[in-house]
C-alpha cells in the first residue's frame, strides 16, 4: 500500500520527493528560535527529508547583517550543497548594498532577504544595486511579509 505523503510525515518517514526550504533561520534571536549548529540544522532536514534550505541568520533583523551573512557562509561551506544562503542587507547607502551583494554572490550566496525591521523602505534607493544585480543574476529576492502592504 502506497502512503500519501501526508501519512508519511505522520509516521515520521522522510518524503520521497525532492523538498526545498526557501526559508529557513540560523542563530539565535530574541524570540524562541533554537540556536543549533548547521550540522544538527540537516540532520533536521534529513529526518523531515528535506535535501536542501536557502537561509538567513536571525541577525537580518539588526545592523549586523554583514557578521550574519559571514555566519550563513560559514554554514553553507561546512556543509555544501544543503545549506544554500540567502544574503541580507542593510541600505546605509547603494556603495555598501553592491558592496555585500558583490561580496557575497562571490562567495556563492543563492538569493537575497530583505527585511524591514530596520525601519526602512523595500523601495529605499540604497537598494536599487541589489535589485540591478538580482535582475541581472536571475536572484531571487525574498521580502518579509509583514507590513509589505504598506511598503508598495
Amino acid at each position: 500500500m502506497n502512503m500519501t505523503l501526508i501519512e508519511q510525515a505522520l509516521a515520521g518517514q522522510p518524503l520521497d520527493i525532492d523538498i526545498v526550504d526557501m526559508h529557513a533561520h540560523l542563530g539565535r534571536y530574541f524570540f524562541t528560535i533554537p540556536d543549533i549548529d548547521p550540522a544538527h540544522f540537516v540532520a533536521k532536514m534529513d529526518q523531515l527529508g528535506i535535501n536542501q534550505t536557502i537561509c538567513s541568520s536571525m541577525r537580518c533583523m539588526s545592523r549586523n547583517m554583514t557578521i550574519g551573512n559571514d555566519e550563513v557562509l560559514a554554514a553553507m561551506t561546512a556543509l555544501p550543497g544543503r545549506i544554500l544562503g540567502y544574503m541580507v542587507l542593510y541600505p546605509g547607502n547603494a556603495v555598501s548594498v553592491r558592496n555585500e551583494v558583490v561580496r557575497c554572490i562571490d562567495a556563492g550566496f543563492t538569493g537575497i532577504k530583505l527585511h524591514d525591521s530596520n525601519g526602512m523602505r523595500y523601495d529605499d534607493p540604497a537598494y536599487l544595486p541589489a535589485y540591478e544585480i538580482a535582475h541581472e543574476k536571475k536572484l531571487p529576492i525574498l521580502y518579509h511579509a509583514w507590513g509589505l502592504e504598506e511598503q508598495f
